[in-house]
């Protein structure tokens, strides 16, 4: 662990002791043990998931079910209260965001033992009231206090959570909404706009990890090149065939049919063989361009994407240094005429930062 890692810990654990000051030496394993090891364990019985959490969410008292529903708790992990049901996220959702996470390889004793010893540390500096050698016998003795809240706490506190994946939480305004339209629609379209290298794919995944839904990609979509006219290669947002994509996407996914459609190969530079799809619930249609006025408008959810140059740069560096002249003097400012003369951003439900942690949602969520 550098001394950054150790800083921040040391932080997290006297937020934690300030926001629940009836914690006892158990409450601070138990978050030691979820940022190292996440859940904690396997989750392979949906069904018996689910119960658990609908059990749970009904024995909630009333005082508990306002205020944030998610707290960080470091190392990509955070608690998110189940008094996010009340808030539109579906339980059956929150139960897939809990599985995800749980079967997800994380952790291993050596990095525990150097967080207990940071524990150990603060308590020794008198930062958190424990004794030292209480903590250090209480962690030899019992390993099993690591895994369960102290009835002080429970008392106190009334506990009601699950162990997520921080990326959940990043989105979480969109995952309510997405929950909210699918109960009241047969057939809800996300679109996801936004520079590159700002998370549009990653973002896509991680809906689709959570949801049975089809993904379509706008870079199916480019032009082929008898369509690369310099008036075309001039118009704001001409660089994709938003044509062909709305009468080989959008319509029959409105319509309700099962269609094919011709994906583009950048290889060959040529349409490959079609692909089979049909209209799912749930739709995600991903990439620079997909919020173009030609299509804007078949969309329930807008979503838009930014990144702060710098860090946009190092990811593309990173991810393709081949092609990275190419982004940076041709495609890029190409997304960002578009962006700025169809005020993209502006016509979007959600605007997500994917530098930062914060989210911001028109109509008032931050």
């Amino acid at each position: 662990m550098n001394r950054q890692d150790e800083n921040e810990l040391k932080n997290l654990l006297l937020e934690h002791y300030a926001n629940y000051p009836l914690s006892q030496i158990a409450d601070i394993f138990k978050l030691l043990y979820q940022n190292e090891f996440g859940c904690g364990h396997m989750a392979s019985d949906k069904a018996h998931s689910l119960n658990m959490i609908n059990a749970e969410a009904k024995s909630l008292p009333e005082d508990t079910l306002d205020g944030n529903a998610f707290e960080q708790i470091g190392n990509g992990m955070c608690r998110l209260h189940l008094r996010v049901l009340q808030q539109g996220l579906a339980p059956d959702t929150l139960n897939e965001f809990f599985i995800y996470t749980a079967n997800q390889p994380t952790g291993n004793t050596e990095g525990f033992e150097r967080k207990a010893a940071v524990f150990l540390s603060l308590c020794k500096d008198k930062l958190l009231p424990f004794e030292a050698d209480v903590v250090s016998k209480a962690l030899d003795e019992d390993r099993a206090a690591c895994v369960g809240h102290s009835q002080e706490f429970r008392a106190a506190y009334t506990p009601a959570y699950r162990v997520v994946s921080e990326a959940f939480c990043d989105f979480l305004p969109l995952f309510c909404k997405i929950d909210e339209l699918m109960q009241q629609r047969k057939c809800v379209s996300v679109a996801i706009d936004g520079a590159s290298a700002a998370g549009k794919s990653s973002l896509t995944q991680l809906i689709k990890s959570i949801y049975a839904c089809n993904t379509f990609s706008m870079d199916d979509f480019f032009l082929r090149p008898f369509q690369r006219t310099q008036e075309r290669l001039a118009e704001p947002g001409g660089n994709v065939d938003y044509e062909r994509f709305r009468e080989e996407i959008i319509k029959p996914l409105k319509a309700g049919r099962q269609f094919t459609y011709k994906p583009y190969d950048c290889r060959t530079r040529e349409l490959s063989g079609p692909v089979l799809a049909a209209p799912n619930p749930l739709n995600v249609i991903e990439g620079v361009y997909s919020l173009h006025p030609s299509l804007i408008e078949a969309y329930d959810i807008k979503v838009f994407l930014s990144v702060d140059k710098a860090e946009q740069r190092r990811r593309l560096l990173e991810r393709n240094p081949n092609m990275y002249d190419r982004f940076v003097h041709e495609w890029m400012p190409m997304e960002n005429k578009y962006f700025d003369y169809f005020a993209v951003s502006d016509k979007c439900d959600f605007v997500f930062e994917s530098n930062v942690q914060n989210i911001y949602q028109k109509g008032g969520i931050a």
